[in-house]
């Protein structure tokens, strides 16, 4: 049952949008980058599922897709910090 979940590309739209929507609301950058990579994920599974990549199948088994998915969620976490680094100013109150 899980793996029928794992593999199914509208599983991982819902609980992408789900996850951008609860950091919109509270915030703190925790739950966008992984919300990021599950919406990569969908990406990637309806065009494996399309043989858009390819003839053959990258994501094969429920191993793989995890695999893929911890890989997205790490670089997407290292790009939004990137992305959403604050430039140091210095003081705002020039004495």
């Amino acid at each position: 049952m899980l793996v029928d979940w794992l593999t199914n590309a509208q599983i991982w739209v819902i609980f992408g949008v789900a996850l951008v929507i609860i950091e919109v609301m509270a915030g703190g950058m925790f739950a966008l980058p992984v919300g990021v990579s599950s919406l990569v994920m969908a990406a990637l599974l309806f065009a494996d599922g399309r043989y858009w990549l390819g003839d053959s199948m990258l994501l094969t088994s429920w191993e793989d897709i995890l695999i893929v998915f911890a890989l997205l969620t790490v670089v997407s976490t290292g790009a939004l910090r990137l992305l959403f680094q604050r430039k140091d100013e210095g003081d705002i109150n020039k004495y």
